[in-house]
């Protein structure tokens, strides 16, 4: 499997006050294509700052992060824009959905922010609200919609640009247990189909499906399993 995502020695410290805190110290991990991992870890542990690293919205205070291959530090602003809007799917665990949108322009709010024109996109994204069970709902308006209905344009909007690894920040964290569950069976289908998938969670049964755990304490990786 080819590597997507290395990061090498990374720290992130942020400074309040005069303080300095470090809320990832001394990282080293690998993310390869076809991967499904979980990060475990309790509230300020640094899963979230660890997962904005990987995923290229933030820059570590030291350290080095290549994409496939490539030191992100050498890429400009507009080329990591373009990597996280084609390559790089969000799942948010409050959704993030647009309120005045319908549920059909909420999932093309990534094709609208692409340079390319994408032929077919109108039935590429019926297809995938078909395939999520939305399509009798690609007219509503979020608020209209249950949280597990939400969480599920979310994961449209998410892969709908077809991205090689998909990043999922507490995707049950809102929802009933019915919910959560078949949030995790559409993003596991989805690693099925040959996505990549991290998933940050503190719920350690979500955890253990995964085929990698790692875990964050203090922002240090102090444990990581492979199954």
């Amino acid at each position: 499997m080819s590597s997507i995502i290395k990061l090498t020695d990374v720290t992130r410290t942020f400074e309040l006050h005069h303080m300095r805190t470090k809320a990832v110290s001394g990282v080293n991990l690998e993310i390869s294509s076809g991967d499904y991992l979980s990060i475990e870890g309790a509230s300020g542990s640094g899963k979230s700052t660890l997962l904005n690293i990987l995923s290229l919205i933030d820059k570590p205070t030291e350290g080095t992060v290549t994409y496939y291959g490539e030191n992100a530090a050498h890429l400009s602003s507009r080329n990591l824009a373009k990597i996280r809007n084609k390559k790089i799917g969000f799942v948010f665990q409050t959704f993030n959905l647009l309120g005045h949108l319908t549920v059909y322009d909420n999932v093309y709010l990534p094709i609208k922010y692409s340079s390319d024109r994408i032929p077919g996109i109108e039935q590429r994204i019926d297809a995938l609200l078909d395939d999520l069970k939305l399509i009798n709902r690609k007219q509503h308006y979020p608020h209209q919609l249950s949280g597990g209905q939400q969480q599920r344009v979310a994961i449209a909007r998410a892969v709908v640009n077809d991205p090689d690894i998909v990043f999922a920040d507490e995707p049950t964290g809102n929802l009933d247990d019915s919910s959560a569950s078949d949030v995790i069976g559409i993003l596991e289908s989805l690693h099925k189909r040959g996505k990549t998938l991290c998933i940050v969670t503190h719920n350690s049964g979500i955890a253990m499906r995964a085929h990698r755990r790692i875990r964050l304490d203090g922002g240090k990786l102090t444990e990581f399993f492979v199954e």
